[in-house]
């Protein structure tokens, strides 16, 4: 796998644990757009490897899940999921 497909997956992993663990909304916002973008080209295996060991690869399931509903990525609709699950 060459550095930059590897590069991007660690970019997505980053916007996920920032939304996770910062409580960032925009980061939610950025993840959900990037996984639209990056469709099934992503490295599930391997970006599911770094987010086990952040302890959130469940937000990966939670974000990747609402990309595919369909439903818009806003700031206010990524805070209310945050409150839903980690409060």
């Amino acid at each position: 796998m060459s550095a930059a497909r590897r590069s991007r997956e660690y970019l997505l992993a980053d916007r996920i644990i920032g939304y996770r663990w910062w409580k960032y909304a925009g980061y939610g916002v950025q993840a959900i757009n990037m996984m639209l973008t990056f469709g099934d080209t992503i490295d599930d295996e391997l970006i599911r490897a770094y987010l086990r060991k952040e302890r959130a690869e469940e937000t990966y399931d939670l974000l990747l899940r609402f990309a595919v509903s369909g439903a818009p990525a806003e700031p206010e609709s990524l805070e209310a999921l945050w409150r839903q699950h980690y409060r």
